[in-house]
């Protein structure tokens, strides 16, 4: 399976980064496998990739600060999911897996119970009650 980075803010937005190596080291240097100059050149990250166990954990090696999903985190090696928001200084990404979807959309939302036909006659017949008295109201004020 292949992971992907997704930009989803600044200039590069909505461009996809591919994480096709075992391990991907990312910084704001021309020698790193993913260049990203609004990193600075103070961040280096490494993301590896565990083929047996499918899984991704990315490694802060820099001076750069990491939110995941919206909360500071200092934890490395930080374990990744499809659908993770990484904000790295200001730049931020999304964890892509092709092909599969994260867990929160994954989540089954309980139905909501059908409201009852007896329900909607009451407010029908409340709501034409209400009609028919503003009617007669005005009609005694106008004569």
């Amino acid at each position: 399976m292949i992971f992907r980075l997704k930009i989803a803010s600044g200039p590069r937005a909505g461009q996809a980064l591919a994480l096709s190596k075992p391990t991907t080291l990312i910084s704001g240097q021309a020698e790193a496998d993913v260049e990203l100059k609004e990193l600075g050149e103070k961040a280096k990250f490494e993301i590896h990739y565990d083929e047996q166990s499918q899984t991704l954990a990315l490694h802060n090696h820099g001076q750069t600060e990491l939110w995941l999903n919206n909360r500071p985190s200092d934890a490395s090696p930080l374990a990744l999911n499809s659908g993770d928001e990484l904000r790295l200084g200001t730049l931020r990404l999304v964890v892509q897996a092709p092909g599969l979807r994260p867990a929160s959309v994954l989540a089954q939302v309980p139905q909501r119970k059908p409201i009852s036909p007896w329900t909607w006659l009451l407010v029908a017949a409340i709501a034409g009650s209400a009609i028919a008295g503003m009617a007669a109201f005005i009609l005694t004020r106008l004569n």
